[in-house]
């Protein structure tokens, strides 16, 4: 249950001393600038919130409400806003709830969340254009129709997280693991991807053209419909991947393993998979025309 409304100059007073704003109803306050560097906020309501340009590093935010929350800059490195959680007795047992986080439709642009822990959290058509997030934990983090444009993630966790119809266009996901992650219908054009973990993604209709792919994992990857037209799949591993009418004209696919991969109706024109493992692909009706065919087992 929140506690009463405090004021502006209290919430200040208490940013310098004991900093524990855990369960406080700061909603459509103006923070901007405010310390808050190791503060607790656990389950403190901050939606619609000003708090550009503030210092939450280190700070607890498990199960806070950002809810449209203005953080546009804000410095979040290390933060944890996994989810929190109840126990409630109930006869002979036990009954846990959670609490995700939920930044939806938040303003997090150029914000530093280097390290943050966002595993679960509600990232739902929030704005993290230009945002720091490598390395954090966004394991099972809801960011639909989210903006991450030009949004650094190398080496961030996404495992089953939900990027379907995000703009994640000019993003970094170098090293980044996006395992059993959903991307479909997401905008990934010119997308830095050297080296991620996409084993099992659902790429659906995701536009990947101009994306740089080479050494990524998307072993069984669900590609159907997808757009990788000019992309850089090079030494990318592609076993059993579902790429049926994919348009994968003009891509580089040179040394990469296309071992089991389903390439029925696909367009690869002018593509080069010279040097791929080619072995056991369907290629019906797919589209080789001017293709480099060099070291390949496929039909001239």
């Amino acid at each position: 249950m929140l506690d009463e409304r405090l004021t502006p100059d209290r919430v200040r007073l208490i940013a310098r001393t004991s900093k524990d704003l855990s369960y406080k109803n700061l909603s459509k306050m103006d923070l901007q600038g405010l310390s808050l560097a190791d503060a607790c906020l656990n389950e403190a309501n901050l939606s619609m919130a000003n708090l550009a340009r503030s210092d939450l590093a280190r700070a607890r935010l498990r199960g806070v409400n950002l809810g449209k929350a203005n953080l546009g800059g804000a410095n979040l490195a290390r933060a944890d806003l996994s989810p929190d959680y109840k126990y409630v007795p109930s006869d002979d047992r036990e009954t846990t709830y959670e609490f995700p986080s939920n930044l939806g439709r938040a303003n997090l642009s150029e914000a530093n969340l280097v390290r943050a822990d966002l595993t679960r959290a509600n990232l739902s058509e929030a704005n993290l254009g230009g945002a720091s997030l490598a390395e954090a934990d966004l394991n099972g983090a809801n960011l639909s129709m989210a903006n991450l444009v030009e949004a650094n993630l190398r080496g961030a966790n996404l495992s089953r997280a939900n990027l379907s119809g995000a703009s994640v266009a000019e993003c970094n996901f170098g090293g980044a693991s996006l395992r059993e992650a959903n991307l479909r219908g997401a905008n990934l054009n010119g997308t830095y991807l050297v080296g991620a973990d996409l084993v099992q993604a659902d790429m659906r209709g995701a536009n990947l053209v101009e994306a740089n792919l080479s050494g990524a994992n998307l072993c069984k990857a669900n590609l159907r419909g997808a757009n990788l037209s000019r992309s850089d799949l090079s030494g990318a591993n592609l076993a059993e991947a579902d790429l049926a009418e994919a348009n994968l004209s003009k891509a580089n696919l040179r040394g990469a393993n296309v071992a089991g991969a389903n390439l029925s109706q696909a367009n690869l024109t002018k593509a080069d998979p010279s040097g791929a493992n080619t072995a056991n692909v369907n290629l019906s009706k797919a589209n080789l025309s001017g293709s480099n065919l060099d070291g390949t087992d496929w039909p001239d």
